[in-house]
């Protein structure tokens, strides 16, 4: 198993926080030796690797903005079924009470991946309203384009 920086400060992440709680769920972090379930597990413990110091930190609650009311999907295959498999997509997800507000048009992918291409789709629900939307009743806003592809 390769030892990266990341998987070297989580096990010591790990052993630290195990050395300052008494807790179980503290201390089952010491026992874990597989890289992404470490990651998750400190994930779980609000700590996230921060890539460009190249640190694990504590992810706090206090000033963040409210959670978007935005799903965001990307879908990302075989070019020959990308518009496909995003009007079954925004087909399926009406039929639960999501309303697609955005569809971008499909961005073929870069070397070595030519053959595929992605589409990104935003929708929003509407808890407030008590009837769900018919099966294939979507509505699309204005297409627009996401980040270079």
């Amino acid at each position: 198993m390769r030892r990266t920086d990341k998987f070297v400060k989580a096990r010591a992440l790990a052993a630290e926080l195990a050395r300052k709680s008494r807790a179980n769920p503290i201390k089952e972090l010491l026992n874990i030796s597989d890289r992404e379930q470490l990651y998750q597990k400190l994930n779980e413990h609000h700590y996230y690797w921060n890539f460009k110091v190249k640190q694990w930190e504590e992810l706090t609650f206090e000033d963040a903005d409210p959670p978007t009311e935005v799903i965001r999907i990307r879908i990302w295959t075989d070019s020959r079924y990308t518009k496909d498999i995003a009007e079954e997509l925004i087909s399926s997800l009406a039929a639960k009470g999501l309303r697609c507000v955005s569809k971008s048009t499909p961005y073929p992918c870069r070397k070595p991946n030519q053959l595929e291409s992605i589409i990104y789709l935003d929708f929003l629900k509407n808890p407030e309203l008590d009837i769900q939307p018919e099966n294939g009743s979507a509505v699309l806003g204005t297409e627009h384009k996401k980040g270079g592809h």
